[in-house]
């Protein structure tokens, strides 16, 4: 479960990448994408805790326990600059519509 931690963060990182370089067209699939790989990241997380309660070396346990926590950290911290650079690249996009359609709250 820790290696699927560190792939789901690793691709939660390149989609900030994609969200600033990809067609605006599909950001629904980079959003889309985001929410599976953060539900991945947490499942696997919490099979991480889990199995860390069969183990009885201490000092291992904590070292797991510690890199997936700084996973998850930094998988928070990509996902939400990928999320506002979606953002971002809507309201580029929206700007271009009438003023009508654009929302307002974005």
């Amino acid at each position: 479960p820790l290696a699927v931690m560190r792939l789901c963060a690793d691709a939660i990182e390149q989609a900030g990448v994609v969200a600033a370089l990809g067609n605006r067209n599909a950001s629904s699939d980079v959003q889309s994408g985001l929410e599976l790989l953060t539900a991945g990241l947490r499942a696997a997380m919490s099979n991480v805790e889990i199995n860390l309660s069969s183990l009885k070396d201490a000092e291992r346990s904590a070292a797991i326990r510690g890199d997936a926590s700084r996973l998850a950290a930094k998988a928070d911290e990509e996902s939400a600059a990928a999320r506002r650079q979606l953002v971002n690249s809507i309201g580029r996009m929206a700007s271009r519509c009438h003023p009508s359609a654009v929302r307002k709250d974005w």
